[in-house]
């Protein structure tokens, strides 16, 4: 009979040659992982500019149908009937009901207290849907009021994107959304 004979370094060299490969494969699945939520956020904000667009324009069409009129009225049918048109036919502002004292019409009767614009007009815009994405509870956003432009700003989710942004022109309707 033959005798095998054991060579005590060789079992050590097959396990850290498991364990290097094994590195090697986390550290393409952690590259891959990251890759994947990186397009999910931008998918999402791409998304989210799609809907306010269409939002933006179904508001002017329901003006329109209304026989366009040139005062700045409310336009029911919109978050809690509460959006407020231009006298060109864009979404302006939203009333606030919390906010808002001797609501009987849009003159001088019905008075917004400060808030956020922009904010208001996003919740009436898109009703019930909020600005965030689902599996990011730190991912967080902003709105604020820039020369005349409602933006909303997304945090980055990555170091190779530093933020998104959402810009609406209650001017004209122009949406556009940036991505750096």
């Amino acid at each position: 009979m033959y005798a095998v004979r054991r060579t005590p370094g060789n079992p050590l060299l097959k396990i850290s040659l498991v364990v290097c490969l094994l590195t090697v494969l986390v550290l393409l699945l952690i590259r891959n992982i990251s890759v994947v939520l990186e397009q999910a956020y931008l998918a999402q904000v791409r998304a989210s500019a799609a809907s306010l667009q269409r939002a933006v324009l179904a508001a002017r069409e329901q003006w329109y149908v209304r026989g366009k009129p040139g005062t700045a009225i409310p336009l029911h049918g919109f978050g809690q009937n509460n959006l407020l048109m231009s006298e060109g036919g864009w979404p302006t502002d939203a009333l606030n009901p919390d906010e808002v004292v001797n609501t009987g019409s849009v003159g001088s009767e019905g008075k917004v207290l400060p808030s956020s614009r922009c904010r208001r007009l996003w919740q009436a815009l898109l009703q019930p849907a909020e600005m965030t994405i689902t599996g990011w509870s730190d991912l967080s956003w902003q709105a604020q009021e820039r020369n005349g432009l409602c933006v909303f700003s997304f945090d980055s989710v990555n170091s190779r994107i530093q933020s998104a942004e959402i810009e609406y022109s209650p001017q004209d309707g122009r949406i556009n959304y940036f991505i750096r």
